[in-house]
């Protein structure tokens, strides 16, 4: 209004009332931006207000919540977390469990599934199926993530002639003591030993390379 008076009186050139005038619009639409700047950033400031308040109600009502419990008794075998580490919900901590019962996961070869009653799901990526056991009798000082190697007992043979199965030669046979090499006829057979049905009995000596 100063420059506009001035300009009515003749005292400035209509050059510089302009320059006013468009320095004074420039600066009333900034105000203006700047006002629904504020009103935005209270809005957003509300809402997180509001959140952390809602955060904080929930956090104070779990507070009896934050105890750590075990579903089961047994012993702890691992921590997963270290003194003063940060323990999100639903985030493994320690695993626990019952020292007095093992299960026993066992992958069974698709060839010898069949000689198992119950076939379960086949693992297309290890070409296996899992077969889960436990211990009859419990062995002594067992911990979590041991291997094992089972067999699958098909039937029992009293008074079997056996003998291990790394002198079995390619073909089903065997070498004497002689240096002489026989046929044998083979039946029953493990991890260890194999059946002799016939072509040799207890008196024979034999001799393995």
């Amino acid at each position: 209004m100063r420059f506009y008076n001035l300009l009515e009186n003749k005292t400035c050139t209509r050059a510089e009332y302009e320059a006013k005038e468009l320095q004074y619009i420039t600066s009333k639409n900034h105000y203006r931006e700047l006002l629904l700047k504020k009103a935005d950033l209270q809005n957003t400031l509300h809402t997180k207000y509001k959140s952390a308040l809602s955060s904080f109600k929930t956090s104070s009502a779990n507070k009896n919540q934050r105890t750590v419990q075990s579903m089961i008794n047994g012993r702890v075998y691992a921590f997963y977390k270290k003194q003063g580490e940060l323990i999100q919900a639903n985030e493994p901590l320690a695993i626990i469990g019952d020292k007095n019962k093992f299960v026993l996961e066992l992958e069974v070869d698709e060839l010898d599934i069949n000689k198992v009653k119950t076939s379960p799901y086949l693992d297309k990526r290890s070409k296996t199926f899992i077969v889960d056991a436990v211990f009859t009798d419990v062995p002594p000082n067992l911990c979590p993530g041991l291997t094992v190697e089972a067999n699958i007992i098909v039937r029992e043979k009293p008074e079997a002639l056996v003998i291990p199965k790394s002198y079995l030669l390619p073909g089903d046979s065997v070498m004497l003591q002689n240096k002489e090499k026989i046929k044998v006829k083979t039946g029953l057979k493990n991890l260890k030993y194999v059946e002799i049905v016939s072509g040799l009995d207890t008196t024979a000596t034999l001799y393995k390379k």
